[in-house]
């Protein structure tokens, strides 16, 4: 056994598979819950309890087993080993004789991520997504949960902060996605640790040390525990119970191994034929509803119904599946026939839905081509006049400037002020003029003047009891625009 300092951390050569062997690997010391954060030769078949760790004189870090061969723990380290040693963060490092670090375990994560180590890129962290997969299967339809980042370049690194910050950083050192936040506590008396756990779900944990090791989730990829593809083996499947996973085996299928559905499910009976010695079938097809079969390796055989499938299955009893490519007919679908008058009839319909649409629109817009031309012909003629009672007057910019010399002496015109007709507080519009550039509205004359030549001019300024009443007035006159 090796332990760090701060006694944190240890490697040594433990049980890994509920006592059938053994393997090395590091663990944190101190908590409650078996955590390993690292596993050497992970996908190599358990040692057995014999085994001893190694430092040969020619430098090699080797797991000994009689009467099995050595299992060597650092495989590509290029120098000899002269020493080894583990970290207080978890990293188990091995030195050459010139004390130079020459290999890590830092460097070759296993299920875990803990403070101060990088995921890499091509350390199953590709084009910079990082992707969950089941083990052995590097296709993108099989991926059950990913960040998303597909975009962000080769090299992308997972990093993990003392204060419980997870993120990704792209080769420029840009930070591409935080999956927490952080700011947690950054003390030693917390180590963070992001695991794949056994059920296929990415988490991330928190330790105190001070609390006999409490562990408490932080973040998580998904909540929904079915969500891993193959978490209940082969031909299982999941389902959700009261929010946890529940394992069940398709019909006619079993357990392989009692209590343990990661291994799967296999036939629960064998039989060279399915017929018993009267020759009658003794065994039914039942079907899988909302299933689709990947298994690339059943023989095809040419059928047209569900029937002739099930058929050609019961003449091989080890059939696991059959399963027709076509949906069945059913007696209350039409046939031949008639199938091809109800196409026709459909693409009739459909033909004149289409027309009929089409001429809408023509005469929509054939209508409304209408109405604006004879609005700017209505706008345009100076001899069509309404009466202001019944809408505005149309003026030329000519009787405009007539008129404004008229009252003011002026060959020009005078401001003109904004408003709504018929209210006693409002200037009254009595038309408009829409004379090629010129587009004015004419509103009554206001001999006094506006408003503004009253209460800005001195001499003129009114005093405080008129100044309310003008108030006033304002205010009935914005009551009618907004609700009267």
């Amino acid at each position: 056994m090796i332990v760090g300092r701060g006694t944190i951390f240890r490697i040594e050569a433990r049980a890994m598979l509920k006592g059938k062997g053994y393997g090395v690997g590091v663990f944190l010391a101190g908590v409650p819950q078996r955590t390993v954060v690292w596993t050497a030769n992970r996908d190599d078949p358990p040692v057995p309890s014999t085994a001893s760790l190694v430092l040969t004189t020619v430098g090699r870090l080797i797991l000994q087993s009689h009467p099995r061969r050595d299992v060597y723990i650092v495989t590509d380290a290029s120098q000899k080993i002269a020493a080894a040693s583990m970290l207080d963060n978890g990293n188990f490092i091995v030195f050459n004789s010139d004390e130079d670090i020459i290999w890590q375990s830092f460097q070759y994560p296993t299920t875990s991520i803990l403070q101060g180590q990088r995921l890499s890129a091509g350390k199953e962290l590709n084009d910079g997504n990082l992707v969950q997969y089941p083990v052995g299967v590097g296709v993108p339809i099989y991926a059950y949960w990913s960040t998303g980042t597909f975009v962000s370049g080769d090299n992308v690194s997972l990093n993990l902060d003392n204060d419980g910050h997870l993120y990704m950083l792209n080769s420029t050192g840009f930070n591409i996605k935080h999956l927490t936040i952080g700011g947690y506590d950054d003390t030693n008396r917390t180590i963070y640790l992001m695991k794949i756990d056994s059920n296929g779900i990415l988490r991330f944990y928190s330790y105190r040390l001070d609390q006999n090791g409490n562990r408490s989730i932080i973040w998580s990829s998904t909540s929904d525990k079915c969500a891993p593809m193959g978490v209940c083996g082969l031909n299982g499947y999941c389902v959700n119970v009261d929010r946890e996973a529940n394992c069940i085996c398709l019909l006619g299928f079993a357990l392989v191994i009692e209590g343990n559905f990661t291994a799967g499910c296999e036939r629960n009976f064998s039989s060279d034929s399915c017929k018993n010695d009267d020759g009658k079938i003794q065994y039914t097809i039942q079907a899988v509803e909302n299933t689709v079969w990947e298994d690339t390796g059943s023989s095809e055989v040419t059928s047209t119904t569900r029937e002739e499938c099930e058929t050609a299955c019961y003449e091989d009893c080890n059939c696991i599946y059959s399963s027709i490519n076509e949906p069945r007919k059913h007696d209350d679908e039409p046939k031949d026939g008639n199938g091809k008058a109800h196409t026709d009839i459909l693409i009739i319909g459909l033909s004149l839905i289409g027309f009929a649409i089409m001429v809408l629109v023509v005469s929509g817009a054939l209508i409304l081509r209408s109405r604006v031309f004879r609005y700017k012909r209505f706008s345009t003629d100076s001899n069509i006049r309404l009466c202001e009672n019944v809408a505005p007057i149309s003026f030329s910019f000519a009787e405009l400037v007539i008129i404004s010399r008229q009252k003011s002496g002026k060959d020009h015109l005078g401001p003109f002020s904004k408003g709504r007709t018929h209210h006693g507080n409002l200037v009254r519009l009595l038309g408009y003029c829409h004379d090629g550039a010129n587009r004015l509205l004419i509103y009554e004359y206001m001999i006094n003047g506006s408003l503004s030549d009253v209460l800005f001019t001195p001499e003129r300024r009114p005093c405080w009891i008129d100044r309310v009443e003008i108030a006033r007035d304002v205010a009935r006159g914005l009551l009618y625009l907004h609700e009267e």
